[in-house]
C-alpha cells in the first residue's frame, strides 16, 4: 500500500508481470525518488533508513529465535520445557525488537535530507564517514 502510495506521487506506473501462470503487480517508480530527489523531508528519510534497518535484523534474529526454540524442542525436549513456554517466548521476541530498535537508532543520526537549493532537488543521503 505505502509503495503504491508513493509510485502515485511521484508518478510511478504498475506493470503486470506473467509469471509461471501468477499475475504480480510490480511498482515502478521514477528514478527521482531513489537517487535524484527526495520529496519527502528530513524526517521520513531517517525513519524510512531506520525501519529499513530495525525489520532486517528483527526478521534475522526472530528467525534464529525460532532456530534455536525448534533445536531445544526435538534435541533437549525434556530439560528446556521450561524454557518454551508461551510466555517465555513472547519475551523472548520482545527483547529481540527492543534490543534492535536500541542498538539501530545510530541509523537515526547518519541519514539526512540534504538540500541543493541551486537545482531545486533534496537528496536522502548517509552523511557517515565510515
Amino acid at each position: 500500500m505505502a509503495a503504491n502510495l508513493i509510485s502515485v506521487y511521484s508518478g510511478g506506473t504498475q506493470v503486470k508481470i506473467r509469471k509461471f501462470g501468477i499475475e504480480v503487480r510490480h511498482v515502478e517508480t521514477r528514478m527521482c525518488c531513489r537517487a535524484h530527489s527526495w520529496p519527502f523531508g528530513d524526517v521520513a528519510c531517517r525513519l524510512m533508513h531506520y525501519l529499513i534497518n530495525v525489520t532486517a535484523y528483527v526478521t534475522v534474529y526472530t528467525l534464529v529465535l525460532i532456530s534455536v526454540i525448534r533445536y531445544m524442542t526435538i534435541v533437549q525436549s525434556v530439560s528446556t520445557a521450561r524454557y518454551r513456554t508461551r510466555s517465555r517466548v513472547v519475551c523472548m521476541i520482545v527483547t529481540v525488537w527492543l534490543v534492535t530498535l536500541a542498538v539501530n537508532t545510530p541509523v537515526i543520526a547518519t541519514y539526512n535530507a540534504l538540500a541543493d537549493r541551486l537545482a531545486g532537488t533534496s537528496v536522502c543521503v548517509s552523511t557517515s564517514q565510515l
